[in-house]
């Protein structure tokens, strides 16, 4: 039987495939014992206490949220410790915040919705083993 043919992969291609390869290594395995968030993921929760603190100043509440939160919250949502459900439900509540952000919608709005994304990162960052303080009033 002959050998079928081997597939080349270009260089740049390559190169490319490397990060993604060191994302999805981690894919299914079992959550480490005692493994804990890094500090940057916690600044999620804190990020948002920010946004919440920054209303009814809806610029300023979305500049914290995009400058402090936003990339961790995608970095939380995607830890494969947590459940599916509630990595959809951070994402989901996340979508509906930067809705709101794009749709100017009032500041009592934007507070409802902040603040059901902060209970969402926090059951996340809790289902991960992680304390998160309330935010300062």
């Amino acid at each position: 039987m002959p050998t079928p043919p081997r597939l080349k992969l270009h260089p740049a291609l390559a190169l490319l495939a490397l990060p993604l390869a060191a994302l999805v290594g981690g894919c299914g395995s079992p959550p480490t014992p005692g493994a804990t968030v890094s500090h940057g993921v916690l600044q999620a929760s804190a990020g948002l206490c920010q946004a919440l603190g920054d209303l009814p100043d809806t610029r300023a509440a979305s500049r914290t949220f995009t400058n402090v939160a936003h990339a961790q919250l995608h970095v939380l949502a995607a830890d494969q410790r947590l459940d599916r459900s509630l990595q959809a439900s951070v994402l989901q509540t996340m979508q509906q915040v930067e809705a709101d952000f794009s749709q100017g919608v009032g500041a009592g709005v934007l507070y409802g919705d902040l603040d059901a994304l902060k209970t969402r990162t926090d059951q996340a960052l809790q289902a991960l083993g992680e304390e998160v303080p309330a935010c300062d009033s």
